[in-house]
């Protein structure tokens, strides 16, 4: 797995700062990830949020998991590609997505 260690000088540990390291979404999408952040967001202990980001075409889904630790403040962030849930495509099957 890379690692990909940056340094922000204006970094705000926060949902809304997390959520602007993601800077190539569209703005719906952006939003999504802050409310998944801001709901799960404990400032005693780590938890890790998982965002679907929707596709028109095959995979039809990204998924992004995105693990929190707010006492070191570390922000690991992971893009997967496609979803279980669209293993039923018929289309994907014929290999036509």
């Amino acid at each position: 797995m890379a690692k990909l260690t940056r340094y922000e000088s204006e970094f705000e540990f926060s949902p809304w700062g997390i959520q602007r390291l993601f800077y190539d979404l569209p703005l719906s999408q952006g939003m999504a990830i802050y409310t998944g952040l801001k709901r799960a967001w404990n400032e005693s202990e780590a938890f890790e949020v998982e965002i679907e980001i929707p596709l028109k075409e095959h995979p039809h889904v990204h998924i992004l998991n995105i693990a929190v630790d707010p006492v070191t403040q570390q922000v690991t962030t992971e893009r997967r590609i496609g979803n279980d849930r669209f293993s039923s495509c018929p289309s994907c099957r014929l290999g036509r997505c």
